[in-house]
């Protein structure tokens, strides 16, 4: 992988099964990163990834995130960067972003 590209596998995995449609845990995955930061590598990953989306509007579209999670309510990228900064925010609290 060359230095410039991002990887968003766990990324992917992690919102697939805890936001996926009528699933949707926020407080789940939540718990699971408070819990499991910095000790269990996925979950460091996932911090990593999803900083990345966070950081790079675009390396995940709109039609991406609705492909993962069913979810449709983030049809700008405007909107779904708002989203990512939410889950951030509930999954690193101690980090949190305006």
């Amino acid at each position: 992988m060359k230095e410039t590209e991002h990887s968003t596998n766990i990324l992917r995995e992690k919102l697939r099964a805890n936001l996926l449609g009528e699933v949707y845990d926020l407080e789940g995955l939540a718990d699971w990163c408070q819990r499991a930061y910095p000790k269990i590598a996925s979950c460091c990953e996932f911090r990593k990834e999803l900083l990345d989306a966070i950081n790079y509007p675009g390396l995940v579209s709109p039609k991406a995130y609705e492909n993962w999670t069913d979810d449709d309510s983030y049809p700008t990228q405007e909107l779904l960067q708002a989203h990512f900064r939410e889950i951030w925010n509930a999954c690193f609290p101690d980090e949190a972003m305006d």
